[in-house]
């Protein structure tokens, strides 16, 4: 994300670069509002939907967490869209690995992930005025002290 990066290389902080990708984050709501013609609080509520459906254990995003009555066919163009913009990857389940993943891909069992890391890490924390310092500095910190790495 060069607008991010290029932000704390001139302000050696994280919040300009956090601002960038908030303003970022807005553009893409304003794309939603441009473009999803008369879908756009589906779309939306998928798109906010990811950072909680990511904490949960869950194989797959459960729709029923933005409408009880919710079901994958209503929502189906909101993943389409927000996938074609390459703003998220959608995964699907694969009950056969062995032939071609899109024969046995099961659309209606999908992880929803953001396609850019640093954009979801501030959309996670959307709700504060800025990401602190201190939360880039632990995951800064955190990186390669895993034993697998």
């Amino acid at each position: 994300m060069p607008q991010s990066v290029l932000a704390y290389i001139n302000g050696k902080n994280f919040e300009a670069s956090d601002e960038a990708k908030r303003r970022i984050l807005r553009l893409y709501r304003e794309d939603v509002s441009k473009f999803a013609g008369g879908y756009e609080e589906k779309v939306y509520a998928v798109f906010d939907g990811i950072p909680g459906q990511l904490s949960k254990k869950e194989k797959k995003y459960t729709l029923s967490s933005l409408n009880k009555n919710a079901r994958f066919r209503s929502y189906e163009d909101s993943f389409i869209r927000l996938n074609e913009a390459m703003v998220i990857n959608s995964c699907f389940n694969s009950t056969d690995p062995n032939v071609g993943l899109a024969l046995s891909a099961d659309h209606a069992t999908l992880k929803c992930y953001m396609a850019d890391t640093g954009l979801l890490v501030t959309h996670t924390f959307a709700d504060k005025a800025f990401t602190g310092n201190e939360l880039y500095r632990a995951i800064l910190r955190r990186r390669g002290t895993h034993p697998h790495e």
